[in-house]
């Protein structure tokens, strides 16, 4: 794996397959957001890509990263802030509770 930048039209989904990135960066990138694109689509939209493991780094106003880290704690990912402008999350491998597969 290398480290590749792009460039995103965020408000489409990102032509890859699930669980691809092993790091995601942004700066300001939910503020800068056009009003047709919804804040809870793009972090699902990252949440698809990035693999079990991987992180998300987001550097934003801190009105925002509370936003964002709070849609991130729902999806099980563990979120850390720094300096009231980072967040560094890593997703989880999480499975609800009971959940096992019936075969």
């Amino acid at each position: 794996r290398g480290l590749i930048g792009v460039y995103h039209d965020w408000c489409e989904s990102f032509s890859t397959y699930p669980r691809t990135y092993d790091l995601l960066h942004s700066n300001f990138l939910f503020s800068n957001l056009p009003e047709r694109c919804a804040i809870i689509d793009l972090v699902a939209e990252m949440d698809r890509i990035v693999r079990p493991g991987g992180y998300v780094v987001i550097q934003e106003s801190k009105q925002m990263i509370n936003k964002v880290g709070s849609i991130f704690r729902s999806l099980q990912w563990s979120v850390n802030l720094y300096n009231d402008q980072y967040l560094v999350g890593q997703k989880s491998l999480w499975r609800p509770e009971g959940g096992e597969v019936q075969r």
